[in-house]
């Protein structure tokens, strides 16, 4: 039965300890220098917070989670999957977080109600919300490739800039193409 991200977390939290952690959900593949996991550790070193990973997305924002960013460094709002045109910013948040230890005790307390009171799946917002308001959310603008694979043809250029990196799948690539330009 799945039980939601937030309850996957919590089964996690005894293997963490009592220190920050990065969670990499897999839909979204990232490449650069430096690492996207640094990015996050050096706003972390320079906020103490928790840190949402993001980058900017001109289009349509409507399946993405949204990050009202403020004027500063520290996030003031998150909204997941807002209509067209309420969007508080064009800045998604990409999947990839580097959460405090607080979360998780956070996490535990809205698992706590969504087992007396709720049904479906339990995912991260109560605690990210909370942490939010307490003012303990920053959020980096990544550099780098961030290629979305929740979609088809996302998922088909994800595979196409791995092979192509690759020597040897790169000549695949190469060939079908040859075999195929009519």
């Amino acid at each position: 039965v799945m039980m939601g991200t937030g309850h996957a977390l919590l089964q996690a939290a005894s293997l963490i300890g009592d220190g920050p952690c990065v969670v990499a959900y897999p839909d979204d593949l990232h490449f650069g220098m430096p690492p996207l996991a640094r990015q996050l550790i050096d706003v972390y070193e320079k906020t103490g917070c928790s840190v949402l990973a993001a980058c900017h997305e001109d289009g349509d924002v409507s399946r993405y989670g949204v990050i009202d960013t403020g004027s500063g460094q520290l996030v003031r709002g998150f909204v997941e999957k807002p209509a067209r045109g309420t969007e508080p910013s064009h800045e998604i948040s990409i999947g990839r977080y580097l959460y405090t230890p607080e979360f998780f005790r956070l996490l535990a307390e809205g698992w706590a109600e969504h087992e007396k009171n709720g049904t479906g799946e339990y995912y991260h917002l109560y605690a990210l919300n909370r942490l939010i308001a307490q003012g303990k959310v920053a959020w980096a603008q990544v550099l780098g490739k961030r290629l979305d694979t929740g979609e088809p043809a996302g998922y088909l250029e994800a595979i196409l800039e791995y092979a192509w990196n690759d020597p040897a799948l790169k000549t695949v690539i190469e060939t079908f193409y040859k075999k195929n330009r009519q």
